[in-house]
């Protein structure tokens, strides 16, 4: 089992976490503390959920987990773009970040299916 500091979603989480944190910082007030925490509460979720299902026997539900909070950070993005919060640049830049922590995770998926 390769540790969790090692696996390339876990640095590719890690990474879009702090581009939302960055983000978020430049978030109106009146979105900073509803929209934009729910965003970081959902980006440290996966991170921890990798770091659970890595060090886990039965990774099936961690992993769907995972999968299900990537579509949330979608949803929460787009609103934020909806919404004029994040320009179409770093909307796109993140939504390409998501696109591949997403692939990772459903091939990680796949691949304990097979296990």
């Amino acid at each position: 089992m390769a540790q969790y500091q090692h696996l390339l979603i876990y640095k590719a989480s890690y990474d879009v976490f702090f581009k939302f944190v960055n983000l978020i910082n430049h978030f109106p007030r009146e979105y900073k503390y509803s929209l934009g925490e729910r965003i970081q509460n959902v980006a440290i979720d996966i991170i921890v959920l990798i770091y659970k299902a890595n060090s886990s026997n039965d990774k099936s539900v961690l992993i769907s987990k995972i999968i299900e909070n990537i579509q949330l950070l979608y949803l929460f993005l787009r609103l934020s773009h909806d919404l004029k919060i994040i320009s179409v640049d770093k909307y796109a830049e993140i939504i390409e970040m998501l696109d591949g922590i997403s692939k990772q995770a459903c091939g990680w998926q796949k691949s304990n299916n097979f296990s």
